[in-house]
């Protein structure tokens, strides 16, 4: 390359880095003056900066109103991204509301980057019969870069006092901001008591995490959760629950340790429903002392024990693939339509009525009428019959079926499968009928490649087989399939 060209090409860069430096400084000044003029606008875009900590002691009109929780029938928190507490505190000497407001970063013009809060009283009515509202209210800047994002609304009352909310409903919603109900630690005061009293709670966040700490009394006498794609814990131990109880989810996670619903004597009633909507989400809990009803697309749902009945009916048109596992029912299990879900159940009290497309079904103990569909997917049950002429119905297109029978035989019993594998395994001793059919309906004359029964020989082989003598008719299994079958005996 000529030393002329060399020149040029070093003189080009030179100038380039030179016009870098310059747009950077430029920047740089553009940035300080922005920083330095807190929502100032150049160029289509302004900062703003916050450092707030209001601690309320009244309302924010020009009544001033004192608060007064414990003759406030409803608190209405509309937190915006705000992140709410309901707590108790040795610091307090009075009730307080507290608002934070410490953020600061970038917005473009057309963004409201002011910060403004109400907290108002709202009274409908006259006398003794009159309700009191309390309503917060907060509006936050917008931006589209935030470089701290700390806003918080806290209900504060003092630990001392026998402080509590028996007779007032909280209303929450938020967004973003996670909602924390209850201390998160012990008070350090010996003679306070952290423990919160809220008899009536309705959260609703998009994605924000809500917390029911222990610090709570154990009994409600109304929940209602909704989030999106948040989630709901639950550390009291035994969430009690008088009246109602919804938790609602798209994409988040309701989690509860144990659950029950109460009666006027203080006793687990199991007729009353918790509801539950999870769509994509997930519920797990420990006992759940309730009637569960859910409605779900392809959830998760993993209990230990529902006392009461286990009811999906209002999910039929929305199920697709859920994954179902609960250790014992007490009650019925009503699936009439979960498609491709799994269902894993371990011991059932009730009656009995699954069906799917390709999902797979499992139950450990049947004792009642029980109905197990699937059209793909294999069935696998136990049956310990507790009461004379139940009836048990299995049935599946091309899936396997494989049904154990760990109880004296006497029940009505019908298995079908077109094409699939039939496993029979059976106590020995008891007495029944057993018969064997194709899919047509048309009995089996003979053993052959397809049916292998380790309690008889080709000799001894009769179709109905009268298990261990039975001369009866009313306790039987009959199985229909083109595919394989195999009947064995096990140890009672």
């Amino acid at each position: 390359m000529p030393k002329s060209e060399k020149r040029v090409t070093k003189g080009f860069g030179f100038y380039l880095l030179m016009l870098i430096l310059v747009l950077f400084a430029a920047f740089m000044i553009i940035v300080c003056i922005m920083m330095f003029s807190p929502k100032k606008v150049i160029l289509g875009y302004q900062y703003f900066v916050y450092g707030e900590e209001k601690i309320l002691e009244t309302t924010t009109d020009d009544s001033a109103t004192p608060f007064d929780f414990a003759n406030t029938n409803k608190i209405v928190i509309n937190g915006a991204n705000s992140k709410i507490s309901i707590i108790k505190s040795d610091k307090a000497t009075k009730e307080n509301v507290i608002i934070v407001n410490k953020s600061n970063g970038f917005a473009k013009w057309s963004d409201n980057v002011n910060f403004s809060y109400s907290v108002v009283y709202e009274v409908q009515g006259e006398g003794e019969s009159a309700t009191k509202t309390l309503k917060i209210d907060v509006s936050q800047p917008q931006g589209f870069l935030h470089f701290t994002s700390d806003f918080q609304v806290v209900i504060r009352v003092p630990g001392k006092g026998g402080y509590n909310f028996e007779n007032t409903a909280f209303d929450v919603t938020t967004t973003s901001g996670s909602v924390i109900v209850g201390n998160t630690t012990a008070l350090q005061d010996k003679n306070a008591d952290a423990n919160m009293n809220i008899n009536n709670l309705s959260v609703s966040t998009d994605s924000g995490r809500v917390l029911l700490t222990k610090y709570n009394e154990q009994k409600f006498n109304n929940i209602s959760v909704s989030t999106k794609s948040g989630s709901f814990t639950s550390e009291v131990e035994t969430l009690n629950v008088e009246s109602s109880a919804k938790f609602i989810t798209t994409n988040g996670s309701i989690t509860l340790k144990n659950f029950a619903f109460k009666n006027d004597k203080d006793e687990d009633d199991v007729s009353k429903t918790l509801d539950l909507n999870l769509e994509n989400g997930s519920f797990t809990a420990g006992k759940v002392a309730a009637r569960i009803d859910f409605v779900a697309a392809s959830a998760k749902i993993n209990v230990d024990n529902v006392v009461g009945s286990f009811v999906g009916n209002d999910a039929a048109d929305k199920i697709d693939r859920t994954n179902i596992v609960i250790g014992e029912v007490g009650g019925n299990v009503s699936l009439p339509s979960v498609k491709a879900s799994d269902v894993n159940i371990g011991n059932v009290g009730g009656e009995i009525n699954i069906e799917s497309t390709s999902g797979n079904i499992t139950v450990g103990s049947i004792k009642e009428v029980s109905w197990l569909k699937t059209e793909s997917g294999k069935i696998s049950a136990v049956v310990s019959d507790k009461y004379i002429n139940q009836e048990h119905y299995f049935s599946t297109d091309t899936g396997e079926i494989d049904v154990t029978y760990t109880a004296a035989i006497i029940s009505k019993n019908t298995i079908e499968s077109v094409s699939g594998k039939v496993t029979l395994n059976i106590a020995s001793r008891y007495k029944f009928l057993l018969t064997f059919k194709d899919a047509t309906g048309k009995l089996y004359e003979k053993l052959n490649d397809k049916i292998a029964i380790d309690f008889v020989t080709d000799d001894q082989f009769t179709n109905p087989l009268k298990v261990n003598g039975y001369n009866g008719t009313n306790y039987y299994v009959e199985i229909l399939t083109n595919g394989d079958i195999k009947a064995s005996l096990i140890k009672a």
